[in-house]
């Protein structure tokens, strides 16, 4: 392994993966330069509710929607880590970049986040040692209310603004999701009945227009 090797981490629950989460990934790609990526979708991060979808669809989402996306030059070097998402319980990130530390001898680690997921960042567990293990990064958020650890470096850029509590429940709803979703994450997600869209399809089929509505 070079030490001059760069791997860029985005760790997160993609539930589902968004537009903003590939527009995040390829400016942190742009700034750092990697030489590999790995997106690491969790199987439930600590500090958020179960996922709504399964492991295997969010894995599956997550290669549609963020490394499917991003440009050329790095959808080359982009790979898809299932250790968290498959392991069946809740891993911790200092966990994971210590394996992956360990796995990649002298390589510099590089680990992106979003501003809310950085400005947690002291509840995470063994913040001390996180701060050791990788450099870090975060794309901001306008009129985000807390700002990250001053060791954070902010990624260039404006991004798309868009909260995964609030799609999930534009999902649910029925609602045109189509401006922070790529088709094909959109397809598989209706295909798949996820995010509430079995039942509606059921409703649908069942119910008159108007008592639907």
């Amino acid at each position: 392994m070079s030490p001059d090797m760069r791997i860029l981490v985005f760790g997160g629950s993609f539930d589902p993966p968004h537009r903003g989460h590939a527009a995040l990934l390829a400016a942190a790609a742009a700034r750092v330069e990697p030489d590999l990526i790995l997106v690491v979708p969790a199987f439930h991060a600590p500090l958020k509710d179960a996922p709504s979808a399964s492991s295997d669809d969010r894995l599956e989402l997550a290669h549609l929607g963020v490394i499917e996306r991003l440009p050329a030059r790095w959808r080359r070097v982009a790979r898809l880590d299932p250790s968290e998402a498959r392991a069946g319980r809740r891993a911790f990130t200092v966990d994971t970049l210590a394996r992956l530390k360990a796995l990649n001898t002298g390589a510099a680690l590089h680990f992106i986040c979003g501003q809310d997921a950085a400005a947690s960042f002291p509840k995470w567990k063994n913040p001390a040692r996180l701060k050791k293990l990788a450099s870090w990064w975060y794309g901001a958020r306008p009129g985000a209310a807390e700002e990250p650890p001053s060791f954070f470096h902010r990624v260039p850029g404006r991004l798309p603004e868009i909260s995964s509590t609030e799609l999930r429940t534009a999902l649910e709803l029925g609602q045109d999701c189509s401006d922070a979703l790529f088709p094909e994450v959109l397809a598989r997600i209706e295909a798949r009945g996820l995010y509430g869209r079995a039942l509606l399809k059921s409703l649908r089929e069942t119910l008159k227009p108007g008592r639907y509505e």
